[in-house]
């Protein structure tokens, strides 16, 4: 298991990655969407 660690917007809000590289599955923890941009 792997963790990404992202700093997001303006306000550098925190989104986290946690994948798998053998079974190629993945999560995204609190993805930190501000504008509709980002949402997309």
């Amino acid at each position: 298991m792997n963790i990404k660690h992202f700093e997001l917007n303006p306000f550098s809000m925190n989104c986290y990655i946690y994948y798998d590289d053998l079974s190629k599955e993945a999560a995204i923890i609190d993805p930190a969407a501000f504008t509709e941009e980002e949402k997309n």
